[in-house]
């Protein structure tokens, strides 16, 4: 979705804005919440404070995309959806740590919204003050907060398109081990990196259990799923996920074909394992929510070309940080058979950030099917 596009609908949604609250929206597209983070612990208080004093509203969308990479949470329509104030301000705090676009962005968006709203009254005035006091956060007019009542936070865009995933845990508050499953590049990391900040929840990647060479035999090889080092992960992993103390297992690294260290998994209530091979059948029903992530549009087709840098270059995985090769001739291909069997345990589909998540299992039993909600201005809207 482009700023302009983002802007539109702005405006559409909030008549009473003004030049300086279209400020405010091209600053907080471009750099995101960065700015109003200074000290954690105020921030916590103030969030405690505006959330408690803010009336839940089923009328507002949960999100407002701003730009392509960041969105407005109404804080009233989260207390509506009755997910925990928790988790939206670890959403805060995850997107405003990561740095977002400068000022070449900014001014980008700038020219944007000056080609859509040059005709608003007092926007070049207002726009020029601005740029002559060298282009600071500012905070929204008098009228728009007179007329809209504004009470969100600023997240990360891509945490719109977990939020099913997000209800569905919240309706299940036993769930301790989330597995996420799927072939290779579809998106699993990134979802798990985002549960994570959500749940302040460790990750444990499937790419430190690759196969060793020795192992690496033609009947190994020719099982489904044959292509990761479960028995190390049923030996180092499982039995330690329950246990919410900090454990460590060894790391295999694919670049050097040698293990390279240990990764320690920090003490905490849940856990997420996420990568291909996760629902390995051999390791049993270890986890209490099972995810399977497709491709766009639900195929599970052959895997897309990598990435080439500018100088004709593979973009470096971090698996494998030589550019890639080693996962393409040894990882990828294998992943769609092994894929093809796993999802004989689907037992529901679930359309999200345009991908298909299937709900394998939840606590060693056939899951019910997820009904994500898909009007306007419900949680899940432009996320199927």
């Amino acid at each position: 979705m482009s700023f302009t596009t983002c802007l539109q609908e702005q405006l559409r949604l909030h008549p009473n804005m003004q030049p300086q609250d279209v400020i405010k929206l091209c600053y907080q597209a471009a750099r995101g919440a960065e700015h109003l983070l200074a000290d954690t612990t105020r921030a916590r208080a103030y969030f405690d404070q505006e959330y408690a004093a803010t009336p839940a509203d089923t009328a507002l969308p949960l999100f407002e995309p701003i730009s392509e990479n960041v969105a407005r949470v109404n804080l009233a329509a989260w207390k509506a959806a009755n997910l925990p104030s928790e988790w939206l301000f670890r959403m805060f705090v995850h997107t405003a740590s990561v740095p977002m676009g400068g000022a070449e962005l900014l001014a980008q968006y700038i020219a944007e919204a000056s080609a859509l709203v040059s005709d608003m009254p007092g926007w070049e005035e207002a726009l020029a003050e601005w740029q002559a006091a060298g282009m600071p956060a500012v905070h929204h007019s008098e009228n728009y907060r007179a007329g809209e009542h504004p009470a969100y936070r600023i997240v990360n865009a891509r945490f719109m398109c977990i939020l099913p995933l997000i209800e569905h845990l919240y309706r299940s508050p036993d769930v301790r081990v989330i597995a996420i499953d799927g072939r290779a590049a579809s998106g699993k990391t990134t979802k798990a990196g985002l549960l994570s900040a959500m749940l302040d929840a460790p990750v444990i990647h499937m790419d430190d259990f690759f196969l060793p060479p020795a192992l690496r035999t033609e009947e190994r090889l020719a099982q489904p799923g044959g292509n990761v080092h479960y028995e190390r992960f049923a030996e180092e992993v499982v039995p330690a996920l329950r246990s919410r103390d900090a454990f460590a297992y060894r790391i295999f690294d694919c670049g050097e074909m040698d293990f390279a260290g240990e990764r320690t998994i920090p003490a905490a209530p849940i856990r997420i394992v996420e990568g291909s091979y996760a629902h390995h059948p051999t390791l049993g029903d270890y986890a209490d929510a099972g995810f399977h992530q497709r491709g766009r549009r639900g195929a599970d087709g052959p895997h897309p070309p990598p990435q080439r840098r500018k100088d004709g270059g593979d973009v470096p995985h971090a698996v494998d940080p030589h550019g890639g090769g080693l996962l393409r001739r040894l990882w990828h291909p294998r992943t769609g058979g092994y894929c093809a069997v796993t999802m004989q345990k689907t037992t529901a589909a679930l359309h999200c950030g345009g991908f298909m998540i299937i709900l394998l299992r939840h606590n060693g039993q056939a899951a019910a099917a997820l009904r994500p909600r898909g009007r306007s201005g419900s949680p899940w809207h432009g996320c199927r």
